[in-house]
């Protein structure tokens, strides 16, 4: 059974480009937080989590910036595509009006975790997550597969359910590795069933 939907170039270029202008002018600015990573050698938990220089993101601090209309927009188109109005409400609470954006510059990674639920369960959280910019390295990894993303390309998932990580970036100084995540909280069996029987 899939567990992971991967859909090759959902954005345009000129989407993936507006969106890395609106990261990267943000991060100028100081608007954006460092992320965090995880002690070496342990698994997740709250006390071990450290600042990371190598990757920034709007999960931290929604309050210091304001995504502009082309975010609410995929949102919604993304919403309407894959059949997720039922699940609208409650948004998800992470970052700013249900999405997250992430910069990991070369030799960022994400350690190995699951993701909450916030309250939600017996839901699970959804995410469509695509690459807006795409230097090399960075492969992601679910439940013990990996998967290679390309800019524009996007992958779904349910990341409360599965492990995931992301192999450190590879590239030179200035790159960014830029993720934009749009999250749901859904019934894992019914979106897993739907993804299955598309044949998408």
């Amino acid at each position: 059974m899939k567990i992971v939907n991967v859909v090759r170039n959902y954005l345009s270029e000129s989407e993936c480009n507006e969106l890395n202008t609106w990261m990267r002018e943000n991060i100028t600015a100081g608007n954006i937080s460092f992320g965090v990573t995880n002690t070496p050698g342990s698994h997740y938990s709250e006390e071990k989590r450290v600042p990371s220089p190598l990757r920034y993101t709007t999960r931290i601090d929604p309050a210091g910036y304001t995504y502009p209309q082309l975010v609410r927009d995929i949102h919604a188109r993304i919403e309407l595509d894959f059949n997720l109005t039922k699940w609208a409400e409650p948004k998800h609470t992470h970052g700013q009006d249900g999405v997250v954006a992430s910069a990991t510059l070369p030799g960022g990674d994400v350690y190995l975790h699951k993701d909450g639920v916030d309250g939600q369960e017996p839901k699970h959280t959804l995410r469509s997550n695509i690459l807006t910019s795409a230097p090399g390295g960075g492969l992601v990894w679910v439940n013990g597969e990996s998967y290679t993303l390309q800019k524009g390309d996007m992958m779904q998932y349910l990341p409360s359910k599965y492990e995931h990580k992301v192999e450190p970036v590879v590239g030179n100084t200035g790159d960014m590795r830029i993720m934009w995540m749009f999250g749901w909280y859904v019934d894992a069996g019914e979106w897993e069933a739907s993804i299955n029987a598309s044949g998408s």
